[in-house]
């Protein structure tokens, strides 16, 4: 699996156009989506899968990632929530 700065480099990559990035995004996370159709019935999961994709697509295209927090911020962000 991609570490996060792979992910965020690839994301503006594919953002930019390249499609071989966002092909390369939407590989890494398949077996993520597939272990979550496993809760849905055989007929639904090859429709969702799909349903899935898109919305992957859609998200990476639209995902700002300079309001991300990078992980030492996410990290600060943890300790500070908890009590």
């Amino acid at each position: 699996m991609m570490n996060i700065i792979d992910i965020r480099h690839y994301v503006k990559e594919a953002q930019r156009g390249d499609r071989e990035k966002l092909a390369t995004l939407i590989h890494q996370f398949e077996p993520r989506i597939r272990k979550c159709l496993w809760q849905t019935t055989p007929a639904e999961r090859d429709d969702l899968r799909q349903e899935l994709t898109l919305k992957l697509i859609e998200i990476t295209l639209h995902y700002d990632t300079e309001k991300a927090p990078t992980i030492t911020e996410f990290q600060a962000l943890l300790h500070e929530k908890k009590p």
